[in-house]
């Protein structure tokens, strides 16, 4: 099981990067259109291949409707989550956990209880707080083109993108690319998830790569390795670090880190 523990929250808890002497955070949101994409496997596995990467994350699951990330690294109960800091019953010290494997986590309750008194349009409190705490915030947000994706795009700098090679998948993330490019943020590709070493009946990788207008970051097949790290909760890059899918998202990171010093 993934281990979380509380962290204290001082001045300089995380390590930070500093611009001329600015620190800067980069908010990157992960969105895809529709779920069951793999966008929250892709968040937790680019989260830890960044801090593999020497980089300090928070990782803030934002989709308050169906909330998997803490499920993924193996938490049924969390007793402070992102519902309850926007609810006003947590301050920023209570939602933060410290994993195992290096990246922080900020939870979402899945309590239906806590999803209807939880209004994700105050999500921007959180981020304008998290601004300097970390070299990364990643974001998973919900699917979908509702009130609350919408909501969270106006305070994150970049999105990326997961997506199937089927149509329906990248229509669907098409129409995400748009509303994230029409609140400001920058989209410097997409994840394409989930694609056999032979690519039959699925789109190539060039034929989605046109459709969307982005390149694309990493091609992640479907991986027996993968199934056995979400298994036993733990994120693939942790348990399988020189594996192919593992190397996939170090691409993704080389491509952040290489653009940040343009």
């Amino acid at each position: 099981m993934f281990l979380l523990k509380e962290i204290n929250i001082n001045g300089n808890y995380l390590s930070k990067t500093n611009i001329d002497g600015i620190f800067m955070t980069r908010v990157i949101t992960l969105i895809s259109g529709k779920g069951g994409v793999g966008k929250t496997t892709s968040s937790i596995n680019l989260s830890q291949s960044l801090f593999n990467a020497g980089k300090s994350v928070i990782l803030v699951d934002a989709n308050l409707s169906t909330p998997n990330v803490a499920l993924h690294l193996g938490h049924l109960k969390i007793n402070s989550t992102l519902n309850h800091f926007l609810q006003k019953r947590s301050d920023l010290r209570g939602i933060i956990y410290q994993s195992e494997c290096g990246f922080s986590l900020i939870p979402a309750s899945s309590s239906y209880d806590d999803y209807i008194k939880t209004n994700v349009l105050n999500i921007g409190k959180l981020i304008e707080k998290l601004e300097g705490l970390a070299d990364f915030i990643i974001i998973d947000a919900p699917s979908g083109l509702g009130n609350d994706f919408v909501s969270i795009l106006k305070y994150t700098d970049e999105a990326i993108a997961v997506v199937n090679p089927t149509t329906s998948s990248v229509l669907e993330a098409l129409k995400s690319i748009e509303v994230a490019k029409q609140k400001n943020n920058v989209v410097p590709g997409a994840i394409l998830n989930m694609t056999t070493m032979f690519g039959r009946h699925e789109l190539k990788e060039k034929e989605i790569k046109d459709i969307l207008g982005v390149q694309i970051l990493a091609n992640i097949r479907l991986d027996k390795k993968i199934k056995r790290s979400l298994f036993h909760k733990m994120p693939l890059n942790y348990l399988y670090s020189s594996s192919r899918s593992a190397k996939q998202y170090d691409k993704v990171v080389n491509y952040l880190l290489m653009d940040s010093k343009d």
